[in-house]
């Protein structure tokens, strides 16, 4: 019963987010969010169904649905770089590659552990990405704090809502793994449920950040960040030329 409720409030919640955003145009603001969201409420909308209708098929339709969220879902920390960093081109071009960087890295060893395993399945390859990207995403959510509290990035209330929400959420999920990949821990079937718990919190956040547009802030007029990504771009070409020049002189007679 108490997963039911959970479940349709959940439902509602995302429902309501879509709803408030066609209202205040936030999905231009912040579209591959709300393309997350809305995928998001079409699997849940699928596996309710499915599991009130064709319970037997849930469990296949639920691995195979989660695989899709969870690479969706890593299109948020991609939103957040993007647009915090929207006054910094040199520097928000760098953080993309790094980031698609990333995603296929990860997928290409998830692939690669998933056929050398002799248990290897669609579910295990959906458990471990989901395990790999979760721990890649806290990682970068910390990392982007740092920057940002180096460089003073201003963030409006919109982006704040939606920094403080999904690092919520994926710190708690973090939690569940630590807990539940632990042989015999007698915490992990309480921590398996701490998502869900933790996703409607996050959803409320939401509800509350994402209510109505708010005007993002003036960028400070001193572009910290962007000047010293250049000299580090500059560095990096300077240190490559010197390389290469040697690498050539060492190789002729």
């Amino acid at each position: 019963m108490l997963t039911q409720i959970v479940w349709w409030a959940t439902i509602a919640l995302e429902t309501l987010l879509l709803v408030r955003s066609a209202q205040q145009r936030l999905a231009a603001k912040f579209p591959i969010f709300y393309f997350y969201l809305a995928c998001v409420l079409s699997v849940d909308l699928l596996r309710f169904y499915c599991y009130t209708v064709h319970p037997g098929f849930y469990q296949e339709l639920y691995w195979y649905t989660e695989f899709f969220s969870v690479v969706v879902g890593y299109g948020v920390i991609f939103e957040i770089y993007k647009r915090s960093l929207k006054n910094h081109p040199g520097v928000a071009r760098l953080a993309q590659k790094v980031l698609l960087l990333v995603l296929i890295v990860t997928l290409a060893e998830v692939v690669a552990a998933t056929f050398s395993s002799p248990s290897g399945s669609w579910a295990y390859a959906t458990a471990k990405l989901g395990r790999d990207l979760r721990y890649v995403e806290v990682t970068l959510w910390v990392v982007m704090l740092a920057v940002f509290s180096r460089y003073r990035i201003p963030a409006g209330r919109n982006l704040e809502g939606l920094i403080l929400g999904y690092g919520f959420f994926i710190a708690v999920s973090v939690v569940k793994l630590v807990f539940v990949f632990q042989p015999g821990n007698r915490f992990a079937p309480f921590a398996r449920k701490l998502p869900s718990a933790a996703y409607l919190i996050t959803l409320a956040i939401w509800c509350g950040a994402l209510w109505s547009s708010h005007p993002d802030p003036v960028p400070p007029e001193e572009d910290q960040i962007e000047r010293d990504y250049k000299v580090l771009v500059t560095q990096t070409r300077t240190t490559l030329a010197r390389a290469i020049t040697h690498l050539v002189r060492s190789v002729r007679p």
